[in-house]
């Protein structure tokens, strides 16, 4: 076990090294101090992660940080939404511009 994903400080730069799920990583840690172990946190009765899953969780939340500042995520605004509202504003507008005949 490492320290948790959810709690742990990650230096600007960094570098993650994902390991077998059975047999880990293929060199031994102790010759490199530097390297810490982190864990993901889980519920239920699963103890490990496929390899994919695990690095994608790692750096979801080593982006996240990075982007946000550690900070709850504001919701995205995709330009096609944004769009889709500026062409009603429009359309409304020129409505109310448009004599009746």
């Amino acid at each position: 076990m490492g320290e948790l994903l959810t709690s742990a400080e990650f230096p600007k730069k960094s570098a993650f090294i994902f390991g077998h799920e059975e047999m880990g990583i293929s060199f031994d840690p102790s010759l490199y101090p530097e390297i810490r172990r982190l864990s993901i946190p889980q519920y239920g009765r699963i103890e490990s992660l496929n390899v994919s899953i695990a690095a994608s969780i790692v750096m979801y939340e080593y982006v996240r940080r990075r982007r946000y500042g550690g900070r709850e995520q504001q919701p995205v605004q995709h330009s096609k939404t944004r769009t889709t509202e500026d062409k009603i504003r429009r359309n409304k507008h020129q409505l109310q511009r448009e004599p009746e005949q």
